[in-house]
């Protein structure tokens, strides 16, 4: 039985087409396989570390600071009036916010301080829009009654468990936190989740 000239010649060509693709100057064979990368399809790259503010409501009424939400849509749809927090570490208010338009960041766990043990039972709310304007809501009051630490510790510091909950902060979503009138919070430290959901 004769061979054909053209036996074998898909594979050969397949072969050195290998050979000769390049990719930013290196062979496709030298980049290794592709990690899969769950959730919004990249890592929170600007909050590999956490951040944290502190706020003091004026004495004439309750105060809410907002995480998240840099065009303001959230807080629109809301019908909420936010307010910049006093000071934060990283990043002032603005900034953050500011950087919340390229890089979500979903929640891991929160330290929780506050002036005075009141503060605890002002609400926490975690909101969300999408394109076509619908808003919804919820409570994350409930996370306050699970928290982590035990309060004879620190009266006035809890350890708040955000993982699972799927709290990002970006575009689309924000955190709002009441802050009674004259109250303070000493710290709110957010430890960044390593994927954005």
């Amino acid at each position: 039985m004769k061979t054909s000239p053209y036996a074998g010649a898909a594979s050969r060509a397949e072969s050195e087409l290998g050979r000769r693709i390049q990719v930013q100057g290196k062979s496709v064979e030298s980049f290794g396989p592709v990690s899969q990368i769950r959730g919004v399809g990249k890592p929170s790259l600007g909050f590999n570390s956490p951040i944290s503010f502190t706020h003091t409501a004026a004495s004439g009424a309750a105060e809410t600071v907002k995480l998240g939400d840099p065009h303001g849509a959230v807080a629109a749809l809301a019908s909420v009036s936010a307010t910049p927090y006093t000071s934060g570490t990283p990043y002032t208010n603005a900034v953050l916010n500011n950087m919340f338009i390229s890089n979500p960041m979903t929640a891991g766990e929160v330290n929780y301080e506050v002036g005075a043990a009141s503060q605890f039972s002002q609400s926490i709310n975690y909101g969300s829009v999408n394109v076509g304007g619908t808003y919804s809501s919820r409570p994350l009051q409930n996370i306050i009654q699970a928290s982590k630490r035990n309060t004879q510790q620190n009266s006035l510091l809890l350890t708040l468990d955000f993982s699972g909950q799927g709290v990002v902060f970006d575009a689309n979503n924000a955190l709002f936190i009441t802050v009674a009138a004259s109250g303070t919070i000493t710290q709110f430290t957010v430890n960044p989740a390593a994927v954005a959901n």
